[in-house]
C-alpha cells in the first residue's frame, strides 16, 4: 500500500511537470501527450494497488478475528519488516528527481546510477567499484547520444556550458 501511495504521488507530480513542456502552436498532439498517458495509467494502477492492498489487509483482520487473534500494532516489528534497500532506493530516486534540473543530466545520472548500484548490491571490492563507475559513464554517454543526438531531445545541462557536450 505504501508503494502504491508513493507511485500515485510521483505520477501526480510528474503529470504536473508535463504541463511545462513546450508545444508549438497548431499541433494536435503535444510532446506531453505520451508522458501524460503513461502517468495517467500509472496513477490508475497505483490506485488499483492501494485498493488490492486494503482488501488484503481487511481480509487478514477478519481471519485474525475469527481465530481470536487481536491485532496490536507493534511499531518495532513494523519498522523491522521494512526493506531498507527499498527505502534507500526510493530516497535516491526522489533525490534524483529533485536535483535533475539544477545539476543537469550528466552529473545527476552518473551519481544516481552509481548510488543505486551500491544500494542494490553493496561492495567494498575496488575492482567492482571501478567497474560500476565505468559502467555508469558508458550508460550516461549512451543515453545522452540516443536522446540528444538521435531523438533531438534537449536534456538539462545544469551548471555546464553547452560546448562541453559534443
Amino acid at each position: 500500500m505504501i508503494f502504491g501511495c508513493f507511485l500515485l504521488v510521483v505520477s501526480f507530480l510528474l503529470y504536473g511537470e508535463t504541463k511545462n513542456f513546450f508545444a508549438r502552436p497548431g499541433l494536435t498532439a503535444t510532446p506531453a501527450l505520451w508522458p501524460q498517458i503513461i502517468l495517467a495509467l500509472l496513477a490508475i494502477l497505483s490506485v488499483a494497488l492501494i485498493i488490492v492492498s486494503l482488501k488484503a489487509y481487511q481480509k487478514e483482520i477478519k481471519e485474525n478475528k475469527a481465530k481470536g487473534i487481536h491485532a496490536k500494532i507493534n511499531i518495532s516489528a513494523l519498522l523491522a519488516s521494512i526493506n531498507k534497500k527499498v527505502v534507500a532506493g526510493l530516497t535516491a530516486t526522489v533525490a534524483f528527481i529533485l536535483v535533475f534540473r539544477p545539476l543537469g543530466f550528466a552529473i545527476t545520472s552518473l551519481i544516481y546510477f552509481m548510488v543505486i548500484t551500491m544500494i542494490l548490491e553493496p561492495t567494498k571490492d575496488v575492482k567492482t567499484i571501478v567497474f560500476r563507475v565505468i559502467q555508469s559513464l558508458v550508460l550516461v554517454v549512451l543515453i545522452y547520444l540516443v536522446f540528444v543526438r538521435g531523438l533531438k531531445v534537449q536534456l538539462p545541462l545544469g551548471p555546464f556550458p553547452s560546448h562541453w557536450f559534443f
